[in-house]
C-alpha cells in the first residue's frame, strides 16, 4: 500500500517522499516539507461467494478498503477524513479452488486503486490545501 500511495500522490504533488515518521520540526516550518500526508488502512473486508456451475464453478470476491487520511502543513491540519473503495472480481474456481486467491487479489487491488484515486482527488481538489502549500 505504501508504494501505491506514493505513486498516487506523485500525480498531484511536485515531489513526494516516503517517511517512516513525522519530522520533529515539521510544525515549526523548518523541516523543508510543505505538506505531510498520512494515510492508514482502517479496515479491509473481503467477501467470497461461489457460483456453482454444471462443469465448473466461479468464485466472486468483493473487497472494500477504508482509509483514514490527514494532510497537514506547518500551519496546521488542512484536510482529513475517511475514504472507502470497493470493487469485485470473478475467477474460475479451478480444480483446487485456487481461483479464490486470484479473485481476492484482483478485487483488493482494484479496490485499493479506487480508494487511492479518491484520495488523490480529495487532496488535489482541496483549495484550502493548495492555498496553504503555496503560501510557503
Amino acid at each position: 500500500m505504501r508504494i501505491s500511495t506514493v505513486n498516487a500522490l506523485e500525480n498531484i504533488f511536485e515531489s513526494v517522499e516516503l517517511l517512516e515518521a513525522k519530522p520533529a520540526n515539521f510544525n515549526a516550518g523548518t523541516s523543508g516539507y510543505n505538506i505531510l500526508v498520512i494515510a492508514e488502512v482502517e479496515s479491509l473486508d473481503v467477501d467470497l461467494s461461489i457460483e456453482r456451475g454444471f462443469w465448473e464453478s466461479d468464485i466472486e470476491s468483493d473487497a472494500e478498503i477504508e482509509i483514514a487520511f490527514t494532510a497537514d502543513t506547518p500551519a496546521g491540519r488542512q484536510v482529513g477524513g475517511t475514504l472507502q473503495g470497493r470493487d469485485s472480481a470473478l475467477s474460475g474456481a479451478g480444480q483446487a479452488c485456487e481461483g479464490g486467491s486470484v479473485a481476492v487479489g484482483q478485487s483488493v487491488e482494484k479496490s485499493m486503486a479506487r480508494t487511492l484515486t479518491l484520495l488523490a482527488e480529495r487532496l488535489g481538489n482541496s483549495a484550502r490545501l493548495r492555498e496553504a502549500a503555496s503560501s510557503r
